[in-house]
């Protein structure tokens, strides 16, 4: 609940942000069709931030002071490194790979997490650039500089699909070191390579 709160807010704050951008490249989103206010999706995302933050401290202080540096991290994003060639997009992909490990961090065993939270490092790091290819428009119009502003859309999209075949063979890993059963490579490994091929 926790790491969804943080999350859901970091989201709410980064869609107040891009408010300009996504009014040129996703003019139907809820921010820029105006279905809603944006003072009030700021608002929103502070109070699920700050919710967030106060339950933490039911994990401990050190889970607390993980929790808030990784919500002033998401707002730095937002505020900043959004805006940065590449170091934004590794950011969002440490901070999605933190909800896994988060929970292993929170009972004590953070090792049975590093290789799905890599695996999802990986997996939003491949979505992160494809993104950059489909606000291209807006992101350029505003002066962002993002892979596919600086590289150009072929080079982000050859980028892509190198991270996402990466994704594809790394799949697999979870059950070959064995921390998942064999019911994960007949239903999970077909989907996922049907995604990320797709």
């Amino acid at each position: 609940a926790i790491a969804a709160g943080i999350t859901g807010g970091g989201n709410a704050i980064n869609d107040w942000f891009d408010l300009k951008v996504d009014s040129i490249s996703k003019p139907p989103r809820v921010l820029p069709s105006g279905q809603l206010n944006p003072s009030v999706a700021a608002i929103l995302g502070c109070a699920l931030i700050a919710l967030s933050a106060s339950a933490s401290f039911m994990l401990g202080p050190p889970m607390a002071a993980v929790t808030v540096s990784l919500a002033g991290l998401a707002l730095l994003y937002s505020w900043k490194l959004k805006r940065t060639f590449l170091i934004g997009n590794l950011l969002v992909c440490f901070l999605s790979a933190m909800t896994v490990a988060y929970g292993g961090l929170a009972v004590g065993a953070v090792k049975p997490t590093l290789v799905p939270a890599m695996m999802v490092f990986f997996f939003m790091l491949s979505r992160e650039i494809l993104k950059t290819v489909e606000d291209l428009e807006g992101d350029s119009r505003v002066g962002l500089k993002t892979v596919a502003v600086v590289s150009g859309k072929m080079w982000a999209l050859r980028l892509f699909s190198i991270l996402a075949l990466m994704v594809v063979l790394l799949s697999p890993l979870p059950w070959v070191i064995g921390i998942v059963s064999a019911t994960y490579v007949r239903i999970a490994l077909p989907w996922i390579a049907t995604v990320m091929m797709a």
